[in-house]
């Protein structure tokens, strides 16, 4: 098992955390003790889905509850580029209120909004990761522009040899016109024209929506990871 501290977390959530990965063959016993060496007030725990009920069952009779199956979906980027779609998309430089409502409906089924502990930061945690993107060097923001400024966003990175999608939102009344897969070729584009050879974006399984727009484009599951809260009475 790796624990590590989370010194970003703890900052802006204003609570001590920390994070402990489950790796292939280690025991609720051994999970046990290695909680027991730490104190944050707050642990996520990662488990393999695959990981078997023992450990999850250990975890819930510990106080510990599953906020999230998180779901890594990548695609290789090798082949003919992605063909054309509408609507057209742009890319931006600075975020507007429209990209932040965006943004933090986005987090809807996120674990920072489900648990309640940590709900009261989820909208200004996704504007924080919205600027981020903008931030970043290699950070790129794309919009498809409508009434209110845009109807749909999408940001993205690229690190290493790898593309990265960090977030994807439609609005609610512009979902079904191929908003989202268009805004996906064009990130695409840009991963390849800065040398990336595969993508990788991450959503909760239960996204539906979300993973459906994934398979669409061409990006199977590479891995499920259960990610559990332990909070400490406080």
């Amino acid at each position: 098992m790796i624990y590590r501290e989370l010194p970003w977390d703890s900052d802006f959530f204003r609570v001590s955390a920390g994070a402990l990965t489950v790796e292939a063959g280690d025991t609720a016993e051994e999970l046990s003790a290695a909680l027991a060496e730490h104190s944050a007030e707050v642990c996520y725990i990662f488990v393999p889905q695959d990981a078997g009920s023992g450990l999850s069952g250990w975890l819930q009779t510990s106080g510990a509850k599953c906020y999230d199956r998180k779901t890594v979906f990548a695609k290789p980027l090798a082949g003919r580029l992605p063909e054309k779609l509408r609507p057209e998309v742009a890319e931006v430089f600075f975020p507007t209120g429209k990209m932040v409502e965006l943004a933090v409906a986005a987090g809807h089924r996120s674990r920072f909004r489900l648990d309640g502990r940590f709900r009261p930061f989820q909208a200004a945690l996704y504007e924080r990761w919205l600027r981020n993107c903008f931030d970043s060097p290699s950070g790129r923001v794309w919009i498809v522009p409508g009434r209110e400024g845009c109807d749909a966003v999408l940001c993205a990175s690229v690190k290493g040899n790898s593309g990265k999608i960090e977030l994807v939102a439609v609005d609610e009344k512009c979902r079904g016109r191929g908003y989202g897969k268009a805004l996906m070729n064009r990130a695409e584009e840009y991963f390849r024209a800065s040398g990336a050879v595969s993508a990788e974006v991450v959503t909760q399984l239960d996204n539906e929506e979300a993973c459906r727009l994934y398979h669409s484009c061409g990006y199977g599951i590479q891995g499920v990871t259960e990610v559990w809260h332990l909070w400490r009475s406080r």
